[in-house]
């Protein structure tokens, strides 16, 4: 698990040096004081780090990968939060330095050893020099932030039966501990979609070598596809039967991270359980959700 969140840490630190920010810059709005054992620290929720690592355009990451990265830098395990110290400590490693970090305002001592004389006509000189820097910055980093802000998924559009499959493929990937190519495999190919002012290649697999895999490895018990899983993850309203895996890998992190979204699926599946006449549920789903989170 160190070898993979190093990996991942390198990744995530190059990124940062080839955009010149640090993780104070990177969080910035998300990062929240609150008391970590005796003292108040700066802290990060898992979603808000998780976040920011995709705001940087690294997609290679996998939702295994970020499960190792909250794991290595969680406070606990029970409040999945983050101490933004913990991580510029980690990130110094690999060559950020965080000029925000508490003691940097001592760095300006030095200046004020010339003789007073001299200092007025110091700081003349230098106040219109800032201000257009921070001007360029304050605009592009806004800019930036527009156009890097991650699209939510509406996870309300997912039925019992759909939540429960998600939470079960999410499980089945991080317990077996392999990437999401390595299971679909060559069933992931690449489809040219085409509109109006551009082209590009996406990565697909059709619904029903999706389904088929998912019986497989023992999520459902037959190879029927679910219609409302099918609409939720489909290319577009036209390509119902191709599924997109971008999507998919959002779904997949979504229900790794957010313990409300899973805590709702697993009410979901003692629902379907539970219910008399739930034919449906009983033969799309096996009872293999995790032991130690299902009564």
């Amino acid at each position: 698990m160190i070898e993979i969140a190093q990996r991942c840490f390198s990744a995530i630190a190059e990124r940062m040096l080839q955009k010149g920010i640090n993780a104070h810059s990177l969080y910035k709005g998300s990062i929240k004081r609150q008391k970590v054992g005796a003292d108040q620290a700066e802290v990060l929720s898992a979603e808000d780090f998780i976040s920011g690592v995709r705001s940087l355009g690294i997609e290679e990451l996998r939702a295994v990968e970020y499960a190792c990265l909250i794991k290595v830098l969680s406070v606990n395990e029970e409040e999945k939060f983050i101490k933004l110290a913990d991580l510029v400590l980690i990130l110094d490693d690999y060559g950020i330095k965080d000029e925000d970090v508490e003691g940097a305002e001592a760095q300006p001592e030095p200046e004020s050893e010339p003789q007073t004389q001299q200092q007025p006509a110091d700081e003349e000189e230098e106040q219109p020099k800032p201000k257009p820097k921070q001007k360029q910055k304050t605009g592009s980093t806004a800019k930036g932030e527009e156009k890097k802000a991650p699209q939510t998924m509406d996870m309300s559009k997912l039925d019992e039966i759909s939540m429960v499959l998600l939470l079960a493929l999410t499980e089945y990937l991080i317990k077996a501990n392999i990437p999401l190519y390595d299971l679909f495999g060559d069933t992931i190919y690449q489809q040219l979609v085409k509109t109006r002012t551009k082209q590009k290649n996406v990565e697909v697999i059709n619904s029903r070598d999706f389904f088929e895999v998912l019986h497989r490895i023992g999520i459902q018990t037959e190879e029927s596809e679910h219609e409302n899983l099918k609409d939720f993850l489909c290319l577009d309203t036209h390509h119902k039967e191709k599924l997109s895996i971008k999507k998919l890998k959002k779904a997949i992190e979504e229900f790794a991270f957010n313990e409300e979204l899973r805590k709702r699926a697993h009410q979901c599946y003692e629902a379907l359980m539970a219910e008399e006449g739930a034919s449906e549920g009983r033969e799309t789903i096996k009872e293999n959700m995790p032991e130690e989170e299902v009564e």
